[in-house]
């Protein structure tokens, strides 16, 4: 998931985890997200599984809410 995140689903994570889509939605602190995303991109920390649970729960809100 770490390499995933990083490479291949890098862009799919940045459109539905953007500070902008979370402002809007309001469930989670955008700029919370916004360092969890870069630290993670940069390879200071690994949040693959915080980051891939909240991409999951976006893909899952777009498709049933």
């Amino acid at each position: 998931i770490k390499h995933w995140l990083r490479q291949e689903l890098r862009d799919l994570m940045l459109d539905y985890l953007s500070p902008a889509r979370l402002t809007k939605e309001g469930y989670f602190n955008p700029q919370v997200v916004e360092s969890m995303i870069k630290r993670h991109l940069q390879g200071q920390e690994n949040y693959s599984h915080q980051l891939w649970s909240l991409l999951v729960f976006e893909i899952w809100m777009e498709n049933y809410l």
